[in-house]
């Protein structure tokens, strides 16, 4: 009946693909990336979300089909002129990994991050810190220049070596008041095996101050009241990297410190693993 009236449906259908992409603003398609293609698949999902908000900040409200190579360029060109080129590069990965996703579901017709060269290669996975380090970070996250609760966290991966997402999503009903031990759900663990930590020393006054405040839930939560994700703890470090005592680092640097000491001690390999997962 189409082909009768010399109606062209596929031309038909490609009209309307391009006027429904010409809508689509950029927040909307963060949108549309997370839930169908992150929520569910990845465990790092709210720090994917929160990164492409940060990264995009600026351009949420424009058109994503409008968006060209040098508006990406110019935000993370910003990003890396602030001394933080490790995180312009994360941005750019996470940026350009929704644009190839958007643009083989033809919800934009080229992809803006095609082309933009890396900020930063990374470097080597080695980074421990040494006990003079460890000391002077430990009394700068006394000084308040962090706030209280991400300072706990960092704390407390130093304590126990455990991951920084698995602390800052530590819940009350994971902890044990009468052994005083944390279990580790199997949910949130990241071999999906459940894991008992015991809380002696400081980990225990840490985790007993914290439960004084909280009845239930979260206990690391964020000023406007969001829980605490291991990207966040991370944005407070990057913000205040002119201000820390020692050489930059990250969260995992504290977990890879835990591990290598145990290991110096005499330890096994597997005893440390057994322990810090």
């Amino acid at each position: 009946k189409a082909a009768r009236t010399g109606r062209d449906l596929i031309a038909d259908e490609e009209e309307r693909r391009l006027a429904a992409a010409s809508r689509l603003t950029v927040e909307g398609l963060i949108g549309a990336y997370v839930k169908r293609r992150v929520t569910g698949r990845l465990r790092t999902a709210k720090e994917i979300e929160s990164r492409l908000n940060r990264a995009l900040a600026p351009i949420l409200a424009r058109h994503a089909s409008d968006i060209r190579r040098r508006d990406i360029r110019e935000l993370l060109d910003a990003t890396a002129d602030q001394g933080i080129e490790r995180e312009a590069e994360k941005r750019r990965q996470t940026v350009s990994a929704m644009f190839r996703w958007a643009l083989s579901q033809d919800l934009v017709d080229a992809d803006p991050t095609a082309g933009l060269k890396a900020y930063d290669p990374g470097t080597p996975r080695d980074r421990v810190l040494a006990v003079e380090e460890i000391r002077a970070l430990w009394k700068w996250l006394d000084s308040g220049d962090l706030p209280p609760a991400p300072a706990d966290i960092l704390k407390l991966e130093l304590l126990t070596g455990a991951r920084c997402g698995e602390i800052s999503g530590l819940c009350t009903e994971e902890i044990n008041r009468e052994e005083w031990t944390w279990t580790l759900p199997a949910a949130r663990s990241k071999n999906k095996q459940p894991r008992v930590t015991p809380l002696i020393g400081m980990a225990r006054r840490i985790i007993a101050a914290r439960l004084n405040g909280v009845k239930a839930g979260p206990l690391f939560r964020a000023d406007v009241g969001t829980v605490l994700t291991s990207a966040r703890v991370e944005h407070f470090l990057l913000t205040r990297c002119d201000k820390l005592p020692i050489e930059k680092f990250n969260t995992h640097d504290l977990r890879r410190t835990v591990a290598t000491m145990m290991a110096e001690m005499g330890l096994s390999l597997d005893l440390v693993a057994a322990v810090i997962g």
